[in-house]
C-alpha cells in the first residue's frame, strides 16, 4: 500500500486517510502492515509541513513525530512470535527505546569519557562504547562490555550465550571485588550497573523518562541470560513495572497541554498494558488547544479501533464518548468529512448513531445526488443507514409541520406564487426524500405524505401538496402495493394518496 499516495489523494488530510487505510485493512492486511502504513501515513504528513516551511505548524510537526513513535511501538510489539522468549522480547523493547530521540540534550564533547560510554550504550552504540574504552587503556572494562555487547546481541537473535554457571558466578564477583576497591564516579558506577544489570547503579544518571524505560528492559535483558546460564525459570513479565511506569513520568518535564506528554504517557501506557485506564483518563475537552485537541482526537480514535478489532478490547461508554466527539468534529462545516463520521459513527451503538448521523443529515441541504452518496456510504460502513433516513426525514417533517401550525393562513387559495412553497418547506421537502432512497422506506415516504398533504391543503397551499406528489412517483406507490399483501392499514394509506393524486393532478397524470 503506497501511503503517500493514499496522502496525497487526500490533499494530506491525515483524518480521510487514517480511514482510508483503516477500513481497508478491515479484513486484507496484517496487524503488523496496518501499524506500518497508519505510521507512514503521519510521517508523510510530517515530512509534507516541513517542505511547506510553515512555522505555523512546527507544534503539529513535533506532535506528529511523537505520534508516529507510537504507532512504531505498536508495530514492533505486533512483530513479536508467540515463540519468542521473554529475553527476546526484552531485546527488541530494549532497541526501540535506544532508537527513539531523547528527550534531553545528548553529552558534549567536555563530557568525562564514562558518561560517553554510558550514552553510547544508552542508544545503542555499542561499538563507539567499546572503542572508547579501549582509550582509557583499561582492558578488564573493554572485555566486560566486550562480552556484554556479545551476549546482548545473541539473546536478542534468540541464540544461547556462551557462559558456564561457575564462569559466570566467578566473573560477577571478580567484578563486584574491583568496583568495591575503586573510587568511581556516577557514570563508571552506572555503566558497570548496564553491564550487571543493577539498575539502582543505573538509575542515578536516568535524566529522562526514555532513559528510565532503557534501564529497565536492559536490567531485564542481563537477568534473563543469567537465568539461561543458571537454566532458572524467569517468571518475570514482559510488561513494564508499574514501579518504574511512576518513576519515567517524574522524569518526563513535558508540558501537558502541548500534547508531548500525552504522547509519552501513551508509549508507557501500551508498555505497561494500562490502556484502558490510559483511554478512560484522558481529558481531551479540557487538556489541549484546539489544534492539539483535533489531532489528539483523531490518533485516540484509530488507537480504540486497533485495539478494539485486533486485541479484542471492549467498548466502554467512555470510548463511544470520544469516538462520538471525534465523529461529530468530522461534521462540521470547517471540518466535513462525511467518511470520517460515517466509519466511526458505526462503532457506537444504534441510538447513539441514529441520533448523531441524522444530526449530521439534518444540518445540511444535501441535493439528491449527495444524499444518494451519503446513504450508500451508511450502506458500505453498516450502518443503520435505514433507521438514520426514516430518523432525519421525520424530525425534519416534524419540525415544519409544528412551525406551520402555529402560523396563521396568509394567503387565498386562489394565490398562486413562486414562494408558495418557503425555504423552510424546502428544506422539508429534501429531508423526504431520504424516504426515496430505498424500498424498505417507501411507506413511510407514503404516510408522510399524506401528512403533509394534508397539512398543505388545510393552509390552502395546493403547490406544496402537488410538489409532494410529484416527488413521489407512481412507481413508488406501486411498489408499495405489491409490498401490502392487502393489509388494510397500508391500503388505507395508499388508498388516500391515489385519492390526493386525482384530486390535484387530475388529467396529468
Amino acid at each position: 500500500m503506497n501511503t503517500e499516495k493514499i496522502l496525497n489523494a487526500y490533499d494530506f488530510d491525515l483524518d480521510s486517510a487514517f480511514v482510508e487505510v483503516l477500513d481497508s485493512h478491515q479484513n486484507h492486511f496484517g496487524t503488523s502492515q496496518l501499524l506500518n502504513n497508519l505510521s507512514s501515513l503521519v510521517r508523510c504528513r510530517s515530512n509534507y509541513l516541513e517542505r511547506t516551511k510553515n512555522r505555523s505548524k512546527s507544534c503539529e510537526i513535533e506532535l506528529l513525530i511523537q505520534e508516529q513513535h507510537v504507532w512504531d511501538l505498536l508495530e514492533t510489539v505486533s512483530r513479536m512470535k508467540p515463540s519468542d522468549s521473554l529475553a527476546v522480547r526484552y531485546s527488541k523493547m530494549k532497541t526501540f527505546i535506544e532508537n527513539l530521540p531523547t528527550s534531553k540534550p545528548l553529552s558534549k564533547s567536555n563530557d568525562s569519557l564514562n558518561k560517553k560510554i554510558f550514552q553510547s550504550l544508552r542508544h545503542g552504540n555499542t561499538k563507539e562504547a567499546i572503542s572508547l574504552s579501549e582509550r582509557e587503556n583499561e582492558p578488564w572494562r573493554t572485555m566486560l562490555l566486550t562480552r556484554h555487547v556479545d551476549d546482548i546481541h545473541r539473546i536478542k537473535d534468540g541464540y544461547l550465550v556462551e557462559w558456564l554457571p561457575d564462569q559466570r558466578t566467578a566473573w560477577r564477583e571478580t567484578n563486584g571485588l574491583i568496583q568495591s576497591q575503586d573510587e568511581v564516579d556516577h557514570y563508571e558506577t552506572a555503566v558497570n550497573g548496564i553491564i550487571m544489570g543493577d539498575i539502582k547503579q543505573v538509575l542515578p544518571v536516568c535524566h529522562s523518562w526514555e532513559d528510565v524505560v532503557w534501564a529497565y528492559y536492559n536490567t531485564q535483558v542481563v537477568k534473563s541470560i543469567d537465568d539461561q546460564i543458571y537454566e532458572s525459570k524467569d517468571q518475570s513479565s514482559f510488561l513494564l513495572n508499574n514501579e518504574y511506569v511512576k518513576l519515567a513520568k517524574e522524569k518526563d518535564n513535558s508540558e501537558s497541554n502541548t500534547g508531548i506528554l500525552f504522547f509519552h504517557n501513551a508509549i508507557l501506557a501500551i508498555l505497561s498494558d494500562h490502556i484502558s485506564q490510559f483511554i478512560t483518563n484522558v481529558d481531551i475537552t479540557t487538556s489541549f488547544d484546539i489544534h492539539t485537541r483535533e489531532l489528539v482526537l483523531r490518533f485516540i480514535s484509530a488507537l480504540i479501533i486497533y485495539y478494539h478489532e485486533h486485541m479484542n478490547k471492549p467498548l466502554t461508554d467512555r470510548v463511544y464518548k470520544i469516538l462520538r466527539q471525534y465523529a461529530e468534529l468530522n461534521g462540521k462545516r470547517n471540518t466535513l468529512r462525511p467518511k470520517v463520521l460515517s466509519y466511526y459513527a458505526a462503532y457506537l451503538p444504534q441510538t447513539l448513531q441514529i441520533d448523531l448521523v441524522s444530526k449530521f443529515f439534518s444540518n445540511y441541504d444535501w441535493d439528491e445526488d449527495e444524499q444518494s452518496i451519503l446513504y450508500d456510504m451508511g450502506r458500505q460502513f453498516n450502518l443503520n443507514i435505514i433507521c438514520i433516513a426514516r430518523r432525519t426525514a421525520a424530525n425534519e417533517i416534524d419540525i415544519f409541520l409544528k412551525e406551520e401550525t402555529s402560523k396563521k393562513r396568509i394567503m387565498s387559495r386562489a394565490i398562486r406564487f413562486e414562494d408558495d412553497i418557503s425555504e423552510r418547506a424546502k428544506r422539508c421537502l429534501r429531508s423526504f426524500k431520504w424516504l426515496l432512497m430505498d424500498e424498505t422506506l417507501y411507506f413511510d415516504a407514503v404516510c408522510f405524505a399524506n401528512q403533509l398533504i394534508r397539512h398543505a391543503l388545510a393552509m390552502s397551499n395546493n403547490q406544496l401538496a402537488e410538489e409532494i406528489l410529484t416527488i413521489l412517483p407512481v412507481s413508488i406507490t406501486n411498489v408499495c402495493v405489491l409490498q401490502s399483501q392487502e393489509k388494510v392499514p397500508l391500503l388505507n394509506e395508499l388508498n388516500e394518496l391515489e385519492n390526493y393524486r386525482h384530486l390535484l393532478l387530475g388529467d396529468n397524470l
